[in-house]
């Protein structure tokens, strides 16, 4: 068998990869893969400065609001956990489609009316707690109009809009 510069490399190569040091050099070459994704994604919404500027503190929020329910304490972030609220506003801001921005937010919402009707059912009126479900319910069924394409995204965001306030 003749041995070539290529099958020499691709030896090599292999070696790397399975070695203590090349698992580090996967792992990071996965992030440099990530970032290009990133800068790429946020080139293409360069457009939508003042809308991502409006997204990225939403994002943070509810990344920070889940670290905590995992138990964190705020003040006790370390970078592990800033990273994962940087990569949450990367991953929602600049890669999800705004269709789905707009799905993910009113599904946030909905989520956090139908929790707090639950938390009040015992302290507040029937009355208070059946308006809140209901607008929870409002919603959820915009949310399905959306997804069987009975309405288009701006009439979702404006349905949704309009039944919060």
């Amino acid at each position: 068998m003749i041995i070539n510069k290529k099958m020499i490399n691709d030896i090599a190569i292999k070696m790397l990869l399975k070695s203590p040091i090349g698992e580090k050099l996967d792992s990071a070459i996965a992030g440099i893969e990530k970032i290009q994704i990133f800068l790429a994604a946020a080139e293409a919404k360069s457009d939508e400065k003042e809308l991502n500027a409006i997204k990225a503190p939403t994002i943070a929020v509810f990344a920070i609001i889940k670290k905590i329910q995992a138990g964190k304490v705020l003040s006790q972030f370390d970078d592990s956990d800033w990273k994962d609220v940087i990569t949450g506003i990367s991953e929602y801001v600049l890669l999800m489609p705004d269709d789905e921005y707009s799905v993910f937010i009113f599904s946030m919402y909905e989520r956090f009316i139908r929790s707090s009707a639950k938390n009040i059912r015992a302290y507040a009126s029937q009355e208070a707690h059946d308006t809140l479900v209901g607008l929870a319910d409002e919603l959820k069924s915009n949310e399905e109009m959306f997804h069987n394409d009975s309405i288009d995204e701006v009439k979702y965001t404006e349905e949704c809009l309009c039944c919060e306030l």
